[in-house]
């Protein structure tokens, strides 16, 4: 019966853990790094706090997904480079939008 209470107290910490977003993957070093810029916003509250953070971090995320060789990064570029754009028109159902396609493109790298 103790075995059974530990187990569950450590599946209910677990998914206590992962409700944070507070998360640990296994990437290559330089998937990782751009996951430790994407991760963040993505989990961060939607209103105009997130949209300036996302647009804030766009040189950033275009310098690590440039820097990503470990896998062929073509597309994420291809979605951080649309998401410049999307910011600059200020726009911010179209940031939500693009910054939606860039975490998909980082699922589809990663996957």
């Amino acid at each position: 019966m103790f075995k059974v209470g530990l187990f569950s107290f450590g599946l209910l910490l677990a998914a206590a853990v992962q409700a944070d977003g507070d998360h640990k993957h296994e990437f290559a070093a330089d998937i990782n790094v751009f996951h430790d810029v994407l991760a963040p916003l993505w989990h961060a509250p939607a209103g105009p706090e997130r949209i300036k953070g996302i647009c804030d971090a766009v040189p950033d995320l275009e310098t690590k997904a440039t820097a990503i060789v470990s896998s062929n990064s073509e597309a994420l570029r291809k979605s951080v480079a649309g998401l410049k754009q999307a910011c600059a028109s200020a726009d911010a159902d179209r940031i939500a939008g693009q910054f939606s396609a860039v975490h998909d493109e980082f699922h589809r790298l990663i996957d």
